[in-house]
């Protein structure tokens, strides 16, 4: 799949190229944004020492995962993520909605990605 890609670009013009680029960096942009600002939402119902909580275990828990599932599929990491916050949420005796402790997931995994690929030598 890389060489296709590889040799896709190889073969188009450079300004074609930066066009897909600015592009592709466009939406990445956009959807961080859409998934930060859904997750404010959600947390909204959330008192605020939860959310810091929440924050603190999500965090903690994209990096565990990144460091023990680094040939797992994302989708898989993110489950491993969800249940990793849960099962601590359930040692504080704590419940928060799935739905907030997924998308807390989600929004550090953007985080955690970008933050990656940044430190990355081109």
């Amino acid at each position: 799949m890389e060489q296709f890609f590889r040799e896709f670009l190889e073969a188009i013009s450079p300004a074609l190229q930066a066009l897909i680029v600015a592009l592709v960096t466009v939406l990445l942009g956009q959807a961080t944004v859409y998934v930060q600002k859904k997750y404010e939402q959600l947390k909204a119902s959330v008192s605020s020492d939860k959310r810091y909580l929440l924050d603190f275990l999500a965090q903690r828990a994209v990096e565990t995962v990144e460091q023990l599932y680094k040939e797992h599929l994302p989708e898989e990491k993110k489950t491993a993520a969800v249940l990793i916050v849960n099962a601590a949420l359930k040692d504080f005796g704590l419940s928060i909605d799935a739905a907030v402790v997924a998308d807390a997931i989600e929004a550090c995994l953007f985080t955690h990605k970008r933050f990656d690929d940044s430190l990355k030598v081109k």
